[in-house]
């Protein structure tokens, strides 16, 4: 019955939203950053989803990690979403044109978009954040 109790309270804790410092909003944003880099996109859309998650349930400390964090996860998302129309622009549209053309212009507003939200949260953290997709 106690070790039960133990399990059950120590599974609630485990649960319950992770209370971060900045320094760990940090490293799950420059880990992130991988993923803005050339590569796999189904690779890539995975991290991103993975950074997504973490950022959603760290809870910073200061007032520029809170505003770091929510820029990272705008960002992080535009991403996201650009990551799905290359992963269409490949996967779906071979040999149809103007589809192609519509994936591949949203994938580059979307990473227009991406862009100046993750460097404006690197400088709200304090992580330098060069190109972004090339952009």
């Amino acid at each position: 019955m106690t070790r039960a109790l133990v399990c059950a309270s120590a599974a609630l804790l485990l649960a319950a939203p992770a209370s971060a410092s900045d320094q760990t909003v940090r490293q799950t944003f420059r880990a992130g950053l991988a993923a803005t880099h050339p590569g796999d996109f189904h690779v890539r859309a995975r991290a991103v989803r993975q950074t997504l998650g973490k950022l959603r349930r760290d809870r910073p400390s200061s007032r520029s990690g809170q505003e770091g964090r929510r820029l990272a996860i705008g960002g992080y998302l535009w991403a996201l979403w650009a990551l799905r129309a290359q992963i269409e622009f490949v996967d779906e549209d071979s040999g149809q044109v103007a589809e192609a053309t519509r994936d591949a212009a949203r994938a580059d507003r979307c990473w227009l978009h991406a862009a100046p939200r993750l460097r404006a949260a690197g400088e709200a953290l304090g992580v330098p954040v060069g190109l972004v997709n090339g952009f």
